[in-house]
């Protein structure tokens, strides 16, 4: 039996195989003289030094990231659960404008801050009945929402993107941020069916 693909299938199998071919070459030369100036700087720096430097990064980099916008309570809880069983911080994020939108109407710009504010505060009430067991943190941010998410999974361990039937195709999996945070995010991506409840 022969199973005709799609472009997006047969672009993952190439990019899954040039992620294996790099993974398998060993390290450049570069690679090779950075840890080599990484254990000098070790065997310099006092251990207690290090221990507290290496906390830091380890906490930056254990957030479990939530987007808020357009999604139930499901996506938030998720990443609750997600970030209480490796101990991380939940960060919610909800994003709001257009690039340069503060720049161009300011009042507006101020208005729809506030508005995002008052979003991310009703669906963490909804998600969590006003109480929360983890530490969490929010974040309100001006730009397209797909850029800001993927911006903040630089150092997150995780992102929590809410998949919900808001407009288009009912046959679609994805909406574009979801799809967009799926294909470029720079951590693992879990997508919960938000509902529409």
């Amino acid at each position: 039996i022969m199973l005709k693909t799609g472009r997006s299938e047969e672009q993952a199998r190439a990019e899954l195989a040039a992620w294996l071919a790099r993974m398998r070459k060993g390290p450049s030369l570069l690679d090779q003289a950075s840890r080599g100036v990484q254990g000098r700087i070790n065997r310099v720096i006092p251990e207690r030094v290090h221990a507290a430097v290496t906390t830091v990064i380890e906490r930056m980099t254990r957030a479990i990231v939530a987007g808020s916008d357009l999604t139930t309570a499901r996506p938030l809880r998720a990443g609750a659960r997600a970030a209480s069983a490796v101990g991380a911080v939940l960060v919610v994020v909800t994003a709001w404008g257009g690039t340069g939108l503060a720049a161009r109407a300011p009042a507006l710009a101020v208005d729809l801050e506030r508005r995002a504010e008052d979003l991310l505060e009703r669906s963490l009430a909804e998600a969590f009945d006003g109480r929360t067991v983890l530490p969490l943190e929010r974040a309100v941010r001006s730009g397209p929402a797909s850029d800001v998410l993927l911006a903040t999974t630089r150092v997150a361990a995780l992102l929590v993107v809410g998949r919900c039937w808001r407009g288009g195709s009912r046959g679609l999996q994805l909406g574009s941020i979801g799809r967009t945070c799926v294909l470029h995010a720079g951590c693992p991506v879990l997508v919960v069916h938000a509902g529409l409840a």
